[in-house]
């Protein structure tokens, strides 16, 4: 209702809440009732402003709201994107003979995985490994996989990894759909591409040892790292692109959180063809530690 003074005067307007005490409390009612006037005070100011465009919150409000949303953080500066041989290089550079993976008692140092995965990087490029092409990779968990991961990533190439368990369609389905350049295996696993057409390469290949163990180029970050496979089970399986910034992003928080660092052991138990297995690869290996 109106309010006027004792002169007459207009002294604006006034009323009272009545609220039900088993659903609100007195100071939530108090936090509504002064949003209210907000709104009105700012539609008096200027009657022809948009009402969506009221602030209906208070200083203490937004704070409240930065808090609980972590705003500090939404708004810091995303880091410079950067590629997985990029990190790769600089853990190789601080601990070249730190060791890198352990596999059935035997260890490769990060200088050794380094020239290795340069080696089988150089023999790929030159079959057309690069960026927007994916070699598969059909590979038990072993060092030799790693090595193999490794370089397909050097190349700028994503790597597709597939689970040597899956039945036989699975495989024919995965390599017609992504359209590697060439696979990696092992000798008990190489007749499975018989009749794709595409070049097979053996992890113990005798024509690796022949080739620089200088690294190539770095990839760009918005290159495809990985393709990973859906299940299918609501349809026709589909192929997920990852690109190399999302794992290196990814492992950045996961940092913050977990605080990686060398001499940490992280343990490959998952498939290859398991997402999270990325997490456990290069966990350990872009932070100094030991897979």
């Amino acid at each position: 209702a109106e309010r006027w003074g004792e002169a007459g005067e207009l002294a604006g307007i006034g009323g009272t809440v009545e609220f039900r005490t088993d659903v609100f409390d007195a100071a939530s009612i108090e936090a509504l009732s002064e949003r209210l006037r907000r709104v009105l005070a700012a539609m008096t100011a200027d009657p022809s402003r948009r009402l969506s465009s009221v602030d209906v919150l208070d200083a203490d409000e937004h704070g409240r709201l930065d808090r609980w949303a972590n705003r500090a953080v939404l708004t810091r500066p995303a880091p410079t994107p950067v590629s997985i041989p990029n990190l790769w290089a600089a853990q190789v550079t601080r601990a070249p003979e730190a060791p890198a993976v352990t596999c059935d008692g035997h260890s490769m140092t990060y200088r050794e995985l380094e020239e290795e995965s340069n080696r089988l990087a150089h023999l790929l490029a030159g079959l057309g490994a690069g960026p927007g092409e994916c070699v598969a990779l059909l590979l038990p968990r072993s060092a030799k996989a790693v090595v193999a991961i490794m370089a397909v990533l050097k190349t700028g190439a994503a790597y597709l990894a597939i689970d040597p368990a899956v039945p036989t369609a699975r495989i024919e389905f995965m390599v017609a759909d992504a359209a590697p350049i060439a696979a990696i295996t092992i000798t008990g696993l190489a007749d499975r591409f018989d009749g794709r057409g595409l070049p097979v390469i053996g992890v113990d290949d005798p024509r690796i040892p022949g080739y620089p163990c200088t690294g190539l180029p770095a990839p760009c970050p918005d290159n495809v790292a990985y393709l990973i496979y859906t299940s299918g089970t609501t349809g026709v399986p589909k192929g997920v692109a990852i690109p190399h910034h999302n794992v290196t992003r990814l492992l950045s928080a996961l940092n913050a959180d977990l605080e990686l660092s060398p001499g940490q052991v992280w343990s490959q138990c998952h498939s290859l063809a398991f997402d999270f297995s990325v997490w456990e690869i290069f966990g350990a290996l872009l932070h100094g530690g030991r897979l």
